[in-house]
């Protein structure tokens, strides 16, 4: 854990991994809603 790639890239890629885990959620919830549609027709 001392080498964190986090704690090494500073503030600038903790940014950048929030933005991209934000967008991978979002697509995650996407597919999972079009899953659910799909198990409902």
């Amino acid at each position: 854990m001392k080498n964190s790639p986090v704690l090494d890239a500073g503030n600038g890629g903790i940014l950048v991994l929030l933005y991209s885990n934000k967008l991978a959620i979002s697509f995650f919830l996407q597919a999972c809603a079009a899953t659910h549609d799909e198990l409902r027709r």
